[in-house]
């Protein structure tokens, strides 16, 4: 006789993780394709830029989504949507502080955070295109032609005067970044409220009033848990 299956129907947030894998995959594969032969493929380094922002870029916004989830259900997006569209500076330091429940802050002068930093400026540098007019002189003869700018702006990226550089230790110390700072904020406003997370230097403690009592509140909660459970003392006669 065939027992009846008891199944349960259970309502749950689920976060992809789609879009990390994307990034990475496609990271790794055009730094390998740039490496391969820098001076043809030397054009790939922008979208090597972008698919790493991709990836730690959709990590931050994900601490944001999970933590108004968390607060307000699902409800969420009319809440979080304009934090979402914060510079990629104020809504890392924003989600730290959120996620921490106001006891962690990002730490700006961290080496890591800096590097973060300046990989998004130049990602902005190269993704959002902006030609300005350039006023140079063009020399022309029967046998050739040059062009010369006046007062050329190196810091353009798709400027006439610039050519990508392709350095392979600096491509190679980017992708390092990237796969430190992915499983670094994954997971990252669970594990920042828990009492044993290491800050490291990514991170610094708040010391104010509000959060020492929170940490204490966790530490005692952290303590319950380890205790024993005690039995009732037998009743007197």
């Amino acid at each position: 006789m065939n027992t009846p299956v008891s199944t349960k129907h259970i309502r749950a947030g689920v976060t992809s993780t789609h879009g990390v894998f994307t990034a990475r995959f496609a990271a790794e594969h055009l730094l390998a394709e740039v490496i391969s032969d820098p001076r043809k493929n030397d054009p790939l380094v922008p979208s090597y830029i972008a698919a790493l922002c991709m990836g730690i870029e959709g990590q931050i916004n994900s601490i944001l989504i999970e933590h108004f989830f968390d607060v307000v259900g699902s409800k969420y997006k009319e809440i979080a949507k304009p934090l979402l569209f914060l510079n990629v500076r104020d809504r890392f330091s924003i989600a730290v502080l959120l996620a921490s429940d106001y006891c962690y802050e990002l730490n700006h002068k961290n080496e890591r955070v800096i590097q973060l930093f300046q990989l998004f400026d130049l990602r902005n540098r190269v993704v959002h295109v902006k030609q300005h007019r350039k006023i140079g002189t063009l020399v022309k003869n029967q046998q050739s032609s040059s062009l010369t700018i006046d007062n050329p702006d190196p810091s353009d990226p798709y400027g006439p005067e610039h050519q990508w550089k392709v350095d392979v230790k600096q491509l190679r110390s980017w992708l390092r970044l990237f796969n430190y700072w992915i499983p670094r904020l994954s997971f990252l406003g669970t594990n920042i409220k828990n009492t044993r997370f290491n800050p490291g230097t990514d991170f610094l403690p708040i010391v104010h009033e509000l959060a020492t009592h929170r940490r204490r509140l966790r530490a005692r909660s952290a303590n319950r848990r380890l205790q024993p459970t005690r039995g009732r003392r037998p009743a007197r006669d």
